[in-house]
């Protein structure tokens, strides 16, 4: 609470972080484009990472692991979760394209959905999911009429909240919006709607997350599996208390 507020992902206050006198800043890749030219003639190092899509998260974690010396710790995050995603490929393995139940991933926004280059996009993907349409651009919006129409089988929500805050009466209320919303789809009549948290599916834990859809998704496949047993390594890991509700539903049918 006594750290100073440097403005947000997007729009940060430079004058305040060149004040605080930082050997690097670390920021995203997609945004933030003029922060070499506003730090670095001042010495101030800009690293760019995502740290949001699977295909690269092994390489950014042991990137930074180089930076701040922590090489031996990034490897133990990396196997775990190659270990992970090992158990999902395999349970997976046979899966024909044709029985992939077809997914909606839909963002934090209302009919905002996911295209290549996004990160729920490649979670779906490596959930043994098919996305309901194929888009050019990483966050198309779309409407009530297309989505019902595309009918899908499972719907992915990813939402903003703090797992540390959110309560189960929250994500209830998020469940009844969408079953409102598409409530003449498969996904709602078989009740295959699953709600996760940023903090999940966009940081080293995200195979939990897939792990977590694909079970919902592939009940038979995955019934012997406990999830929060991974979540409580994670969190061992960062040496963090195992508390908070990290995914909906928090319990599984069969």
């Amino acid at each position: 609470s006594n750290k100073t507020i440097i403005g947000n992902w997007k729009n940060p206050n430079y004058e305040l972080i060149i004040n605080l006198k930082p050997d690097i800043v670390i920021t995203y890749t997609k945004w933030t484009l003029d922060a070499e030219e506003k730090l670095e003639p001042l010495g101030i190092k800009v690293v760019r990472f995502d740290f949001y899509i699977p295909s690269i998260m092994d390489r950014e974690i042991k990137t930074l692991a180089m930076i701040i010396g922590k090489e031996k710790e990034a490897e133990t995050l990396c196997k775990w979760m190659k270990d992970i995603l090992n158990i999902i490929n395999q349970r997976l393995s046979n899966l024909k394209e044709e029985n992939k139940l077809r997914a909606y991933g839909e963002t934090y926004i209302t009919w905002g959905t996911v295209g290549p280059g996004a990160g729920l996009y490649d979670i779906i993907l490596l959930s043994g999911l098919r996305p309901i349409g194929e888009f050019s651009i990483s966050y198309p919006k779309v409407s009530a009429e297309w989505v019902i129409k595309e009918n899908p089988d499972i719907i992915i929500k990813a939402i903003t909240a703090d797992p540390l805050i959110i309560k189960e009466s929250d994500y209830e209320n998020i469940l009844n919006d969408i079953k409102q919303r598409l409530n003449l789809t498969n996904a709602v009549e078989q009740n295959k709607i699953v709600i996760i948290p940023n903090d999940l599916l966009y940081k080293p834990c995200y195979p939990i997350a897939i792990l977590h859809i694909a079970k919902i998704a592939y009940p038979d496949r995955f019934s012997d599996i406990d999830i929060n047993i991974y979540l409580k390594q994670y969190l061992s890991f960062l040496g963090l208390e195992y508390k908070g509700l990290w995914y909906y539903p928090i319990t599984y049918s069969s």
